[in-house]
């Protein structure tokens, strides 16, 4: 075969695929818009914030007045 009409018929074999999969992430969405999508949403959007301040914490300095050396009698 032409190299030229292979590379344009996958090229449109691709395309395809793509659209077909963008169709199915918008119809996801639509059905998301109820109630159990928005709690879904809000739920995500608690465990991003709540992430975020882990890492907020986790990369703060320590001080050094705030660790003590407990001696084990």
């Amino acid at each position: 075969m032409n190299p030229k009409y292979e590379f344009i018929s996958n090229h449109r074999e691709q395309l395809i695929i793509q659209t077909q999969q963008n169709n199915l992430i918008r119809s996801c969405r639509a059905r998301q818009d109820g109630l159990p999508g928005k709690i879904f949403d809000k739920l995500g959007d608690v465990l991003i914030s709540s992430g975020s301040w882990l890492k907020k914490i986790s990369r703060s300095p320590i001080e050094d007045n705030s660790v003590t050396i407990y001696s084990q009698n």
